[in-house]
């Protein structure tokens, strides 16, 4: 018989940290946006701060920027890299583990392009294990709290 997984359809917030280049992302499952705000001001940190000064001032300057729109199991998926210090990642499972993996691998590696160009290092052929590494480190991260 098939274990039934406890988490699948569950909100999980967490933080992930892009290593060696120790960027940090928050990941929200089957949640909102505002869910990471809610991280940021309960961390208090200098860049937790940055992040929240910043996004209101972008929801002051435009009503739909950080706008909450989860629906469970539409498979939506979005990654927020205009922070200041750090990522969001907003991610629903989706009806099979195999589109939520999709999606997952899918927003990775949008992440793995940005850590990695925030570090200085752009993709060619002497960097491409750079990229596949983090990406499967990141995708490990996630999927290790998802499954």
């Amino acid at each position: 018989m098939k274990k039934k997984n406890d988490k699948w359809g569950k909100k999980q917030v967490f933080i992930i940290t892009a290593n060696p280049y120790k960027q940090e992302c928050v990941v929200i499952l089957n949640g909102q946006f505002s869910d990471a705000v809610k991280l940021f001001k309960k961390l208090g940190s200098k860049n937790a701060l940055a992040n929240i000064k910043d996004i209101d001032k972008s929801q002051k300057e435009d009503e739909e920027a950080y706008i909450d729109d989860y629906e469970k199991h539409i498979g939506k998926a979005q990654l927020y890299t205009e922070l200041p210090h750090g990522y969001v990642m907003v991610v629903s499972h989706c009806n099979s583990w195999i589109e939520t993996v999709e999606n997952i691998a899918h927003e990775s590696l949008h992440l793995t392009h940005y850590v990695l160009r925030r570090a200085g290092v752009t993709l060619c052929k002497e960097s491409e294990e750079s990229y596949t590494y983090l990406q499967g480190h990141i995708m490990t991260k996630i999927l290790e709290k998802v499954y």
